[in-house]
Parts: structure tokens; sequence; C-alpha cells
């Protein structure tokens, strides 16, 4: 699954996934905009699970998840991100991204910038979990 150029936008999301959740597949997310969603689980702007996926070029930008990984939060995943600007986004842990469950994970040139961990003593951007990898 390819999604290019995109607006996501205001979207809530009462399980995982406030813009988008994807599950079990292999997905290329590139020069989109992901901005104001909502997630009561995982993942306020995107979430992945037991996925291949490629992020690119993205703006993440107030996006809220109650749990974990405010812009975006994997899981047993393989992810690569690239040259994205996640900025303001908020989570119980990870407020910019969520990294758990044996996930492989590689990012470069990315700009992170003001994310709250809010319900956590750990004010972070990104946050991995044990049994992730790599970076």
């Amino acid at each position: 699954t390819e999604i290019t150029n995109c607006l996501i936008i205001n979207n809530i999301a009462l399980g995982k996934g406030g813009g988008i959740n994807c599950s079990n597949s292999t997905f290329t997310f590139k020069n989109n905009k992901i901005i104001h969603n909502q997630s009561y689980e995982y993942g306020g702007g995107i979430n992945f699970d037991n996925s291949t996926a490629t992020l690119s070029n993205n703006l993440f930008f107030q996006n809220i998840s109650i749990n974990g990984g405010g812009g975006i939060h994997y899981s047993s995943s393989d992810m690569t991100v690239t040259n994205n600007f996640i900025v303001n986004n908020q989570s119980g842990l990870g407020g910019g991204i969520l990294c758990n469950n044996g996930s492989i994970f590689k990012i470069n040139n990315n700009l992170s910038k003001k994310v709250e961990d809010v319900h956590t003593s750990c004010s972070c951007n990104l946050y991995v979990q044990e049994g992730a990898n790599d970076f």
C-alpha cells in the first residue's frame, strides 16, 4: 500500500491509529500531512502492527494518543523513518514516536520538536521499549 500527497486531519479512533491504522502489511507513506488526529490507545497519527513501513517527507503535527506514540506507534514492525517533521505531538509514552515489541527501526534526518509525554516522568520524543532494536 502506498499513500502519497494526502492530508489526514481531525480523525478520532477509539482503538489504535487516529489517522491511519496499518496491520500485517507493507506500507509506503510519503509527502503527507497528518494533523490533529487522536487515538484512545496507540498511534495518534499512525499506528503499525506487524508491518513493514517506510515513512518519508511527512509532517506529523499535534496528534494525540492516550497510551503511546502521539505521532507514530509501531509494534512488532520493521520501520524506516526519514526526513519527517514530528512536531507538537502528545502521548502517555513517546510523544513523537513509541517503538516496542521487537520492532526494527531506522531513523534518519528527522526534525522532532516540542513533544509531551503526559502521565509519565519521561519527557521524550522517541521512546524505545524493551525488545526494539536498531537506530
